[in-house]
């Protein structure tokens, strides 16, 4: 995350946020902090001093004049934090595992969940991956990628954008309140110019992935007309298919 060519700040999986110190595109990193909750996955920068970083087991940590700080949210077990997205140095979102959507409103000192969310029964079907966010409209999307799940009113009303596709969805962006990007496995690329009402696949159309097993959990298993002894109590057999 470059903020000019001399200063910039990137993510590290391991060891927390780096900024770069000389100004030649980064050559040289120096550490600015290390926090005990471990692997960050994703982040967003007000300006190179500030920002907000959250990663996995539910972590999250704000920059403030290049020192992490751990913020506030409520417990979230083990569930992921996947992406954020700061509209202001102030307001922010934040979405991962179990269709959780968290908003901030203070630089990422509280994190907390929006006025609404969308359907409870989403929790079991939705892993956010992806969130984007422009004036008062939001947008996160991720496995499946059936649906873009859209906002007009900062959270408090959600629905459902079809997208036409089943692959995860795992990055959104947003130029402005009607034209953005979303992309995915598979190479897949969305595009929209109504604010997600409707999605154009522009690249990997219909590409999916076709997993077939099969499992026997007795010594005799019987396979095309013949009997197959087997030396274990089990037999698996795994076939995968990428259509492309």
């Amino acid at each position: 995350f470059f903020f000019q060519a001399e200063d910039g700040i990137r993510d590290y999986k391991v060891t927390g946020v780096q900024t770069c110190a000389l100004p030649i595109w980064g050559h040289t990193w120096r550490q600015l902090g290390q926090s005990a909750e471990g692997e960050w996955l994703a982040a967003d920068f007000a300006n190179p001093d500030s920002g907000v970083v959250a990663g996995a087991r539910g972590s999250t940590a704000r920059l403030v004049d290049r020192k992490l700080d751990s913020s506030r949210r409520p417990n979230l077990g083990d569930r992921g934090l996947f992406d954020l997205a700061l509209l202001t140095a102030q307001r922010g979102w934040l979405v991962g595992d179990g269709a959780l959507i968290l908003t901030t409103t203070n630089a990422g000192l509280v994190w907390e969940a929006p006025e609404n969310s969308p359907p409870a029964e989403i929790r079991h079907l939705f892993d956010f991956r992806a969130v984007a966010c422009r004036g008062s409209h939001v947008w996160v999307a991720g496995i499946p990628g059936t649906f873009v799940w859209h906002s007009p009113n900062q959270g408090e009303s959600w629905h459902a954008q079809p997208t036409g596709v089943t692959a995860p969805l795992t990055a959104l962006t947003f130029a402005d309140e009607e034209t953005g990007i979303a992309v995915g496995a598979f190479g897949q690329i969305l595009h929209t110019t109504d604010g997600g009402a409707t999605w154009n696949v522009v690249r990997g159309a219909g590409r999916r992935v076709a997993f077939w097993q099969l499992h026997g959990h007795t010594p005799q298993v019987r396979l095309d007309r013949k009997s197959t002894r087997l030396s274990s109590s089990h037999l698996v057999i795994s076939y995968a298919v990428f259509c492309l």
